[in-house]
């Protein structure tokens, strides 16, 4: 497999200034108040720790999804493409997001590289994975391409982005860039330099101007999620957009702020767009708390982990003394929600390094740091609260714990 360049596109504004506010807008907050930012869980420690979760920990119960992708992953691939009668259009493009470790992904890809024609002269497909930390992206996705690369030669070429994206699609930053000729929309900067990948070796620096090939992996680091209204009309009208969430993500957000992340997704009526949504419907609690409290502490150790993360954003990374702290999890059957929260083992204060300014934490204090929803049933009425989507095909034979939907942009009558 020939090498794979990795160039960085950074489309960021003040990000590490937006996430010091925002811990700081949490951690101010009166008692039984005060929360800090999910993200800070999905550093590259975290996404390898989740990685763990989600392959070693026995009591993990979505281990189904990854069977259901591959077991209908052709079906899926046909249902994206039904506006078109199951035709791929050239210069088609996958956004996933929160790609991970990639591996339901896999099985999307297969699927489209053998619904699309041999001999094609270039990708008619490129496929973007976004997630939050560039290290570990850089890793995955160059792990898959070495896997994949055979099967998607000529037919799917792999890019990425990170830390967001959703404003980089509506500024167009996903069509007709390569690593040697970035066109970036205003405000955001490319990275002078790229890395070179090749099998089995580490990354090391290459020349950035290395002309781009059907293997490149771009990584594209981008806005944060909290993003404006889409703008559809600034889009390119000629290929279609698939937008991917293979996990349960949606989950992440609390009730409403749901309804409004899928408003902020740049898909366009009538253009053949269309969103695959992964859900966790459990509803069994005797599998869901244990879920979130495994044996071997995994669970405990990437929420944990998080902590550090709020420590780098308001300058130290040891600002939050782990053996201060500990793991809470929490679940609402009524509300079909688990909680996730670090409580004081006993009151302490700390200090921001820059301003001097004092948090204090009462023994016993709450800090919610991450909510996971579930979807126990999904009726018209519930699309109908988000507005713009309806299904148009469900994968959920015997899978009862897992749904795999594909939805179009539109609304509801």
């Amino acid at each position: 497999m020939s090498a794979a360049s990795i160039a960085i596109v950074d489309v960021r504004a003040s990000d590490e200034t937006h996430q010091k506010n925002e811990v700081l807008e949490g951690l101010t907050r009166p008692e039984g108040q005060k929360y800090l930012p999910t993200l800070l869980l999905y550093d590259e420690r975290g996404l390898q720790l989740y990685d763990d979760i989600t392959t070693s920990a026995e009591e993990y119960y979505l281990f189904p999804a990854e069977v259901l992708l591959k077991t209908h992953a052709d079906d899926i691939v046909q249902a994206i493409h039904g506006a078109s009668e199951g035709e791929i259009t050239e210069g088609e493009v996958f956004l996933e997001l929160g790609a991970g470790a990639l591996r339901k992904t896999s099985h999307i890809l297969s699927a489209l590289a053998r619904d699309i024609p041999e001999g094609s002269v270039a990708a008619p497909v490129t496929y973007y994975a976004l997630d939050l930390d560039e290290r570990e992206l850089k890793r995955t996705l160059t792990e898959l391409s070495n896997i994949l690369e055979p099967e998607l030669r000529g037919k799917v070429e792999m890019k990425g982005t990170y830390d967001g994206g959703i404003k980089f699609i509506e500024e167009c930053g996903l069509w007709g860039r390569d690593a040697a000729n970035h066109t970036v929309p205003s405000g955001h900067s490319v990275s002078p330099t790229s890395s070179t990948f090749s099998d089995g070796d580490a990354p090391s620096r290459s020349d950035s101007n290395t002309a781009p090939s059907t293997t490149e992996t771009n990584a594209v680091k981008a806005v944060s999620i909290d993003t404006a209204p889409s703008t559809p009309d600034s889009m390119p009208a000629h290929a279609p957009l698939h937008i991917m969430l293979l996990g349960s993500s949606l989950g992440n957000f609390a009730c409403g702020a749901d309804t409004e992340f899928l408003k902020s997704l740049p898909l366009r009526p009538g253009s053949g767009d269309t969103l695959l949504l992964g859900l966790d419907h459990c509803q069994d609690e005797e599998k869901i708390v244990p879920a979130y409290n495994d044996a071997k502490g995994l669970t405990k150790s990437f929420v944990m982990n998080g902590l550090k993360g709020a420590g780098r954003a308001l300058g130290d990374e040891a600002l939050f003394d782990e053996n201060k702290w500990e793991y809470v999890g929490r679940y609402d059957a009524h509300n079909h929600c688990h909680e996730a929260f670090y409580q004081a083992k006993y009151a302490h204060t700390i200090r921001v390094p820059e301003t001097k300014q004092e948090i204090s934490f009462v023994a016993g204090e709450l800090v919610n740091v991450a909510v996971s929803r579930k979807f126990p049933s999904l009726t018209r009425s519930y699309y109908a609260s988000w507005s713009i989507f309806f299904p148009v095909h469900r994968v959920v034979r015997g899978f009862p714990v897992h749904r795999c939907l594909i939805s179009s942009h539109s609304t509801l009558d």
